[in-house]
């Protein structure tokens, strides 16, 4: 099988991507994506690496260096439902990303983040 490479380019005026599907150096597909169809996209694709066989890994590995957004806009609130508290993280590329914790987890989380000192 030939190596398949994605690349994308930001086009003129910042409202959409090109992404061109790329095979031995010869371009066999494309699009230009706005914002909605990358938002679709980036959702499609999270639920597709979720199925897959390979899970993300549980744990961080020591020695791992992750992108960080600082000082992301976030929330704190409750399930519809009432049964977990839900926090969501707005990441710029991402989007929001949305997280529920039982009580304990989420008293847990809290205390941790209280405890930092930076």
């Amino acid at each position: 099988m030939n190596p398949v490479t994605i690349r994308l380019k930001p086009l003129p005026g910042g409202t959409t991507i090109s992404l061109e599907i790329v095979e031995d150096d010869r371009p066999i597909g494309h699009a230009n994506l706005e914002a909605p169809e990358l938002d679709a996209l980036i959702a499609a694709l999270a639920v597709g690496r979720a199925g897959l066989a390979e899970q993300v890994p549980t744990e961080l590995d020591d020695n791992a260096r992750l992108k960080t957004v600082h000082e992301p806009f976030c929330r704190i609130g409750v399930l519809p439902d009432g049964s977990e508290k839900l926090l969501s993280i707005r990441h710029p590329g991402l989007g929001w990303l949305a997280f529920s914790f039982d009580a304990e987890r989420a008293k847990l989380v809290g205390e941790e983040l209280a405890q930092f000192q930076g």
